[in-house]
């Protein structure tokens, strides 16, 4: 395994900016139109969406070396990590388990882009070409941010004409501070 270390540039500390601790509620902000969408295409993406609103994330080591997020809910399991690694890369990796199913992901060379004060990027590098997959927007209270992921992210999942179709980004969660939820 690479030895992980502060990158070079934005860190994971750029881009998750509550504290270690932290407990985050979910509000799942798609339209109502993406939702049904959604339902139509994927059952156990309609569960998983349905269950993941008002759910709470426990947000585990934001460090620049590595974070950790991980959520409970009443239709399964999800976790996050995010490593910084010796050559200043980032590898983000996440399981999601839904009624007994598992879906895993892996990212490499993913880099951390600060945007206006408030947003920050995770862009993955293919060659020359960085594909931006997510923004996160912090509120100025520093209690809120709101999740959104780019078309490049669904690429492999959709056709050019379904993502041509679709805004983008599109706004996916809110997490806000849950009742006692500082550390």
């Amino acid at each position: 395994m690479t030895d992980r270390v502060t990158a070079p540039g934005p860190g994971l500390s750029d881009a998750i900016r509550f504290p270690g601790g932290t407990r985050l509620r979910v509000e799942v902000v798609l339209s109502a139109a993406l939702r049904e969408a959604i339902a139509r295409a994927s059952s156990n993406a309609a569960l998983w969406m349905h269950s993941l609103d008002g759910a709470t994330v426990s947000l585990e080591h934001p460090t620049d070396a590595a974070c950790r997020l991980s959520c409970e809910t009443g239709a399964g399991r999800a976790e996050f990590e995010a490593l910084g690694m010796a050559d200043g890369w980032h590898r983000m990796s996440g399981r999601v388990g839904v009624q007994g199913g598992v879906r895993e992901f892996a990212l490499e060379r993913v880099r951390i882009q600060l945007g206006a004060s408030c947003d920050a990027y995770l862009a993955q590098h293919t060659g020359d070409i960085a594909r931006v997959l997510v923004r996160i927007r912090y509120g100025a209270d520093g209690e809120t941010a709101v999740v959104s992921i780019y078309g490049a992210a669904l690429a492999s999942r959709l056709t050019p004409v379904m993502r041509a179709l679709l805004p983008d980004p599109i706004e996916l969660l809110r997490l806000t501070l849950a009742p006692g939820g500082h550390a």
